[in-house]
């Protein structure tokens, strides 16, 4: 598939921008040691396991009414937003106003806002905030679009060099891991030293920046990846999505990532879907980590329901 890279670029920078500004709104509601603010804290389950704050509601507003200003034909899929039954056009933004947001109601600072946009079902742009020590505006965002690089706080980073697995560096595997996946004998010593985010798009991050040599991730929704698997692409890395079949497991490429997208066929609201649980690596060993993560024989009932209930 062919881009329009003066374009994506063009869409990269107005995402940067208004990624930053939604780290500030997030900035301001976020919890102080000694006064914490009314988060308004309510929940979308009866189990209370997915809260909804002001916070996430105020910065989807934001960045809803900043998309639709400057580019009135785009299509917008949003976690806080209500589902549309719209036909999807050719570019859609998919908002997470606040990845993590239990880790931000309780002041623990690792978090996100993460925006990303699909052509025709395919990741085209990224732009994440974090919160980072020693920054201006209260955090980074690192942003990409296909053909143009990884840039942070929009000065292009180098990318091209080759990484090799450490088994003293540091790695990002879901709390659930060792239930549902296995390594390999002679992988688990060096495997690496495990950390836990909390948000799935700043665990993307991570392996994208060099941070973490690679993420198991669970099944998450559009908006917990589309922007993060923009990002990755261009920092000479991959995701590969577990698939099973007959009780067996295998990484197969993720391409596009909405694989059954058909124009004037798609609704906005066909892609508040999940998907299948990934794994995120540098392209150079991505396959050789693919060999020594498996998924653990278990009856396909409960194979199924880890996928569709992580």
């Amino acid at each position: 598939m062919k881009f329009d890279q003066d374009y994506l670029k063009n869409i990269e920078n107005y995402a940067f921008k208004i990624a930053r500004e939604s780290g500030e709104i997030l900035h301001s509601y976020f919890p102080d040691i000694i006064k914490s603010p009314d988060l308004a804290i309510e929940y979308k389950d009866s189990n209370l396991r997915d809260p909804v704050t002001i916070a996430d509601k105020k910065v989807q507003s934001f960045l809803v009414d900043k998309i639709k200003s400057e580019f009135p034909d785009h299509g917008i899929v949003g976690e806080e937003s209500e589902s549309q039954d719209d036909l999807a056009p050719d570019y859609v933004w998919v908002l997470d106003p606040l990845d993590g947001t239990r880790n931000f109601m309780y002041g623990f600072p690792i978090y996100a806002c993460s925006i990303g946009v699909l052509y025709h079902g395919e990741p085209v742009v990224g732009a994440i905030f974090i919160p980072w020590p020693n920054s201006r505006n209260f955090g980074r965002v690192v942003h990409a679009s296909v053909g143009n690089g990884v840039n942070i706080d929009g000065e292009t980073i180098d990318t091209s060099q080759t990484r090799k697995l450490d088994g003293n560096s540091l790695i990002t595997l879901p709390g659930f891991f060792t239930r549902r996946y296995k390594f390999s004998n002679d992988f688990l010593p060096v495997s690496g030293e495990l950390r836990m985010g909390g948000s799935i798009a700043y665990e993307i991050l991570m392996v994208a920046l060099g941070i973490s040599q690679y993420a198991v991730i669970s099944s998450a929704y559009l908006w917990d990846i589309t922007g993060g698997l923009a990002i990755v692409r261009e920092a000479n890395c991959e995701a590969l999505r577990v698939n099973i079949n007959n009780n067996e497991s295998h990484w197969s490429k993720i391409s596009p990532l909405v694989y059954d997208w058909k124009s004037g066929v798609t609704k906005l609201s066909d892609l508040r879907l999940r998907t299948n649980p990934m794994l995120l690596a540098p392209t150079n060993y991505i396959d050789e980590l693919k060999n020594k993560i498996s998924r653990k024989n278990n009856p396909i009932k409960k194979v199924v329901n880890g996928i569709f209930h992580s």
